[in-house]
């Protein structure tokens, strides 16, 4: 099962099957374990049709490779720890140093101008990126995207439905807690940050006091969508405990 993109290959007995088997996706990013409560769309694939583009349309083809997952995962990682609080001191220290420290604005002003910093935040950050990653970046996306003349072709064909029984394990479970955890606190920073000077009686903050609150919103923002962005995977759960219960209505 290829989990992070919206067609998966099954094999049951000798025949392969082109399953679509994340839907509805919205329930299924927090609730994985409804894909075995569900039926997902299906297109038996006769493969001898396709032989003259087999690389395309191989039910081997691997659409992730967890190696270089691995690898692209640890390098985000590690250039995140090490660049993340040096390039914020940097905007910090350099909007601070040109930023009057005596004026107060108004708590209006005040949002208006944090939200412009958090998106200013951004931009500056994927233009690092890009700039610095871009090739590696495409390289990395590309093994998230199906091919899509070749799903097109087979989902043109009659579908069938299928129901299977996909185990959530205990990884599943921790990464789904994890995912609600990234949710909720990143949804609070905003809060904190906007609706706070409305709900107590805080002085606003100073001009040069506000790039680093527009840091600490993009932040938590960015932790609220990565946390609705990633589905919460079942977990490790392999190719081998994955059954097929149910094919066009019928038991098995």
């Amino acid at each position: 099962m290829q989990w992070l993109t919206t067609y998966a290959w099954f094999q049951w007995r000798t025949q392969w099957y082109l399953v679509k088997y994340r839907t509805p996706d919205a329930l299924l990013r927090f609730f994985p374990f409804l894909m075995s409560y569900m039926a997902h769309k299906a297109w038996p694939v006769d493969f001898d049709p396709f032989k003259d583009k087999a690389q395309e349309f191989s039910p081997r083809q691997k659409f992730v490779n967890s190696g270089e997952r691995r690898k692209n995962t640890s390098v985000g990682t590690t250039a995140g720890i090490l660049i993340g609080p040096g390039l914020a001191a940097l905007m910090t220290g350099f909007f601070n140093s040109i930023l009057p420290s005596d004026i107060y604005p108004s708590r209006w002003t005040v949002i208006l101008i944090e939200a412009g910093f958090a998106l200013l935040t951004y931009i500056i950050v994927l233009g690092i990126l890009w700039l610095f990653w871009g090739r590696r970046i495409r390289k990395w996306w590309q093994q998230y995207v199906p091919p899509k003349d070749a799903i097109n072709e087979i989902t043109s064909q009659p579908s069938i439905t299928v129901k299977m029984h996909i185990p959530v394990n205990a990884g599943g479970w921790f990464i789904l807690g994890d995912r609600i955890f990234l949710f909720l606190a990143g949804a609070f920073v905003p809060w904190l940050v906007f609706i706070a000077p409305f709900t107590f009686n805080f002085k606003p903050d100073s001009l040069a006091d506000l790039p680093m609150n527009g840091l600490v919103v993009a932040g938590g923002i960015a932790m609220a969508v990565f946390a609705l962005a990633i589905p919460s995977v079942p977990g490790q759960t392999s190719f081998k405990e994955i059954r097929l219960k149910e094919l066009n209505g019928k038991r098995l």
